[in-house]
């Protein structure tokens, strides 16, 4: 004789997909992730670096990127001889030329006839 299966659990009615636990204090819903809206790390460091601020230059004041500051500041130090300051810059410099020149797209045989046949018509229509 097959054996019956024991009585059905009862379904709370907040039971289910994205609900909280039940031993969950009373707060508000447990979401997963970041909040919509909010930004990403990246997002917020661009956003600060691109600030204007006002920095005094030989006696007059300009406005500046916080980003360009810091560079400005980064350059001085090493410029007054700080050892790390300077060795950080050079590392930077050298691994900026070292970098790879982007490559220029060449133009195809068609590019190249539209763009002489452009030329051709601005010209003669030019007085």
């Amino acid at each position: 004789m097959p054996l019956r299966p024991g009585p059905r659990p009862i379904k709370s009615a907040t039971a289910g997909h994205r609900s909280r636990p039940a031993s969950a204090p009373d707060s508000p819903e447990i979401r997963a992730g970041r909040p919509k809206g909010a930004r990403n790390l990246r997002a917020v460091l661009a956003a600060a670096a691109r600030e204007l601020m006002e920095i005094k230059e030989n006696d007059r004041l300009r406005r500046v990127t916080k980003l360009e500051a810091s560079v400005k500041q980064f350059v001085n130090r090493a410029a007054k001889g700080e050892e790390r300051a300077t060795r950080d810059l050079l590392d930077r410099l050298e691994a900026l030329e070292s970098r790879p020149a982007p490559e220029a797209e060449g133009l195809t045989e068609d590019d190249a006839a539209v763009i002489a046949d452009l030329v051709h018509r601005i010209r003669a229509s030019s007085p």
